[in-house]
């Protein structure tokens, strides 16, 4: 008795096993990945701070020009 399946006309692919060369590959272009990625954020980050807005941070003199004004809301 032969049983068929609707594979056996199919050509057959062989899988080769994943080697220590090829996971050590991989995970040398996903650290790259990850430190070009966090570096760019990082560099985007570091440029976006204004330096005199930092300079007035420092001395205590955030936002000088600017009344405070108090809005009271009614819940």
């Amino acid at each position: 008795m032969s049983t068929n399946s609707p594979a056996d006309g199919l050509p057959q692919i062989a899988l080769s096993p994943i080697s220590l060369g090829w996971f050590l590959k991989r995970t040398a272009i996903g650290i790259a990945i990850l430190t070009v990625a966090i570096s760019a954020m990082a560099w985007l980050t570091y440029a976006s701070i204004d330096p005199q807005l930092d300079a007035q941070t420092i001395e205590g003199e955030l936002v000088p020009d600017v009344p405070v004004t108090k809005v009271k809301l009614a819940l």
